[in-house]
């Protein structure tokens, strides 16, 4: 989704072709973007349930 809507955004800001070696670094950069992306989500979704965990919400409960 993210790639489309990049790519929606390069083609109506620039609008002229862009050269194969121009448009190969650019769809590598947009590959690093996702990627860091995907990471961030892990990281904070780890650091989330860490939290959680912690404060005691999302597990289940157990008898005292």
């Amino acid at each position: 989704y993210r790639a489309a809507v990049h790519q929606a955004n390069i083609s109506q800001r620039y609008p002229v072709e862009l050269t194969d070696r121009t448009r190969a670094r650019l769809d590598e950069l947009t590959k690093m973007d996702q990627e860091l992306y995907q990471h961030a989500c892990e990281l904070l979704d780890s650091r989330v349930r860490k939290l959680q965990a912690t404060i005691g919400i999302g597990r289940a409960p157990h008898a005292a």
